[in-house]
């Protein structure tokens, strides 16, 4: 039983997230960087006329 135990703290502190980092940032150039990822993923297609 002491073996679980351990395996499951062990696995419970790989898990654990980190402690966040802050630091001012300029929220512009997060918003330019998101839009950026966004624009390279979005393939434009072509309209399809909908006969309703």
């Amino acid at each position: 039983m002491a073996n679980l135990r351990t395996i499951i703290g062990r696995f419970s502190d790989f898990a654990r997230m980190p402690v966040p980092l802050l630091a001012p940032t300029d929220l512009n150039d997060v918003v330019r960087g998101a839009m950026k990822l966004s624009t390279l993923n979005f393939k434009p297609r072509a309209a399809r006329r909908s006969n309703v």
